[in-house]
């Protein structure tokens, strides 16, 4: 099998503004990361125990498994197949746009 196996990236180049943004949301991020990393473990095990079915949550009324999964398929698609490329597009364009010159 010949051929370019080559995956390319449809996402066309940061702009400014994203830029921008991600610079602002690098910096937060950096100061806030014990907190960011204290959320992320508190959801971690929310969720472990829920699905161990240590902790119940209550029935709503209006939300149905269905619409549960949907919604976290939804989310999943636009996470991984979107936003998250995204970011680390960003993320490489600010690390590319830093100087770098002596360390």
């Amino acid at each position: 099998m010949t051929g370019d196996k080559t995956i390319h990236d449809q996402l066309e180049h940061p702009t400014r503004v994203e830029g921008d943004l991600y610079a602002r949301f690098a910096r937060m991020a950096a100061r806030h990361s014990v907190l960011f990393s204290a959320i992320a473990l508190a959801w971690l095990w929310f969720s472990i125990a829920i699905w161990a079915r240590w902790i119940t949550l209550p029935d709503i009324p209006f939300l149905t498994d269905q619409q549960i999964a949907t919604l976290g398929t939804v989310y999943n698609v636009g996470w991984w197949g979107f936003v998250r490329p995204r970011i680390e597009k960003l993320k490489k364009a600010h690390e590319l746009s830093q100087d770098k010159t002596n360390g």
